[in-house]
């Protein structure tokens, strides 16, 4: 379970079958919090820009162990030259949506146990090609629930341009 405390998301990189470790994704001093849970990417082609969502947890400079967990995003340049993969001019990370203690219960617990941490977290990327919209999954939990184990995917959906704007929807899936 200690893994949770010093949690970073990795480059890798695959070539016929072989994974090479490219070390950290995003640079040290990027993230708003103090370690970097499950997230997914979107990579656009035309500008050679990859998005990533995912969950920030804790706070920057924290000094303790917590398990705030907020969703945000960041951009930058995918470059690839033979075997070197690399992310270069992250931009300023921003929340992308954020638990409204309504719909999805807020995540700013400073002790927890497996199993009975409550979720906002993993964000994964999805656009529906009936609609065309970009819309956000998550785990979460409901606000709303009498038992303890209180899961739900939950649902965001992008009203802007550029993955912005996005709109807490009620989840799809309740445990």
């Amino acid at each position: 379970d200690l893994r949770h405390d010093v949690a970073r998301l990795r480059l890798m990189l695959e070539r016929g079958g072989v994974w090479r470790d490219c070390g950290y994704l995003l640079p040290e001093d990027l993230n708003p919090g103090s370690r970097e849970w499950a997230g997914s990417t979107v990579y656009d082609a035309a500008s050679g820009r990859v998005t990533l969502f995912y969950t920030a947890t804790g706070r920057r400079g924290d000094s303790g162990r917590s398990f705030e967990q907020r969703l945000f995003q960041t951009s930058g340049k995918l470059e690839l030259t033979g075997d070197t993969i690399r992310v270069t001019g992250w931009s300023e990370p921003v929340e992308s949506v954020a638990a409204d203690g309504q719909t999805y219960v807020i995540v700013n617990q400073t002790v927890g146990e497996p199993g009975f941490i409550k979720g906002f977290r993993d964000p994964f990327h999805f656009r529906d090609p009936a609609d065309g919209a970009d819309y956000l999954l998550f785990t979460a939990s409901d606000p709303a629930s009498t038992s303890s184990f209180n899961g739900v995917v939950g649902l965001a959906r992008a009203s802007g341009p550029g993955f912005t704007g996005w709109t807490l929807l009620p989840p799809l899936v309740s445990a």
